[in-house]
């Protein structure tokens, strides 16, 4: 599905720029006629035409700039969204639990999954059979996969930033649900490889 919308936004972005280069090229030939008959009947100077002509011929690229402003500006407020989105889950989450000592926890650092399952927006579940994984303290593991597998999913159910529609995560036998947002986060690492977390 990941692949799918991908590719659906390739497509759509294709397009976008078929439909401005025709649109522009039928404006660069409508304003060219027209200075071409201004130029013939009001005789106009053929600077100002020769002008026009100059100034039609970017239209294409004024049209395509400002199509991937509005993009990019539309992207940039979805990145908003989710980091107001995310500062409001954790202020729930602070007023729900309360904090635990850390010295009741994270003695050892083992970390499992048991029959976690995930689903975005009611789409097809990330880990269709459930995911059953634990790391000990100390191992060092390389997750890979194609893209959508669930490799990010990982992560932000371990940072907590998604819950697990169906299982449990546990560190030190502890569920994380349990455990205080916070001290979740300052005692695990995360080193992304993109800019952007949200």
């Amino acid at each position: 599905n990941y692949i799918r919308s991908a590719y659906s936004m390739i497509y759509v972005f294709a397009a976008f720029n078929t439909i401005l280069n025709v649109v522009g090229f039928l404006m660069q030939v409508v304003l060219m006629v027209s200075s071409l008959l201004s130029l013939y009947y009001l005789k106009n100077h053929s600077q100002f035409v020769g002008l026009g002509i100059t100034y039609s011929l970017t239209i294409s690229a004024t049209l395509f700039g400002f199509l991937t402003s509005f993009i990019e500006l539309e992207k940039n407020m979805i990145h908003a969204e989710n980091i107001i989105i995310y500062l409001n889950q954790l202020k729930k989450d602070q007023d729900r639990f309360n904090p635990i000592e850390t010295s009741r926890f994270f003695l050892n650092g083992d970390i499992s999954f048991n029959d976690v399952k995930l689903n975005y927006h009611d789409s097809i579940d990330v880990f269709p059979k459930g995911l059953n994984l634990k790391i000990k303290r100390g191992t060092k593991i390389g997750i890979c996969g194609r893209t959508g597998s669930g490799k990010s999913s990982l992560v932000k159910l371990l940072f907590q930033i998604v819950s697990p529609t169906i299982g449990t995560i546990t560190i030190d036998d502890i569920d994380i649900k349990e455990l205080h947002g916070n001290l979740s986060l300052t005692n695990i690492l995360l080193n992304l490889l993109d800019l952007r977390c949200f």
